[in-house]
């Protein structure tokens, strides 16, 4: 008994060590983030202009944990003037996905945000790590 949970504890850091799960970490703590600050902006703007200023926001958040946390590089002006390019690109996939799921699918717009993470997240992480390790 002793010696499986020595070998789960084992096998947890071999994983939590890895930078796709470090990236999930990262990606939950990035839509919580955005997410409390798009259903703030709900209040007081329309659900289109929440998220575009919600999602501008999770950028710069992303960036910041992307680089020190999952993939542990340096800072580098460079980096942070490129780096809103893979997310703009991500922002018209993701917008287009967001009308699509709200307008024709009828989903509640408080909950649409969430199916784009799950559909995107493969995409995004392949995208940040050839970012962040080869650029």
């Amino acid at each position: 008994m002793m010696r499986s949970l020595e070998n789960q504890n084992l096998l947890l850091k071999k994983y939590t060590k890895q930078p796709f799960f470090k990236f999930i970490i990262a990606g939950v703590l990035n839509v919580i983030f955005t997410y409390l600050i798009y259903l703030v902006l709900l209040v007081i703007v329309e659900y289109k202009i929440a998220y575009s200023i919600s999602y501008v926001l999770g950028i710069f958040f992303s960036f910041v944990m992307n680089q020190k946390y999952v993939f542990n590089t340096n800072y580098n002006n460079k980096k942070l003037f490129y780096y809103p390019i893979i997310y703009l690109i991500q922002y018209f996939i993701s917008i287009l996905f967001l009308v699509f799921i709200i307008e024709i699918l009828k989903f509640p717009k408080e909950i649409a945000p969430f199916l784009i993470v799950i559909i995107l997240v493969p995409f995004t992480y392949f995208i940040n790590k050839v970012f962040f390790t080869k650029f």
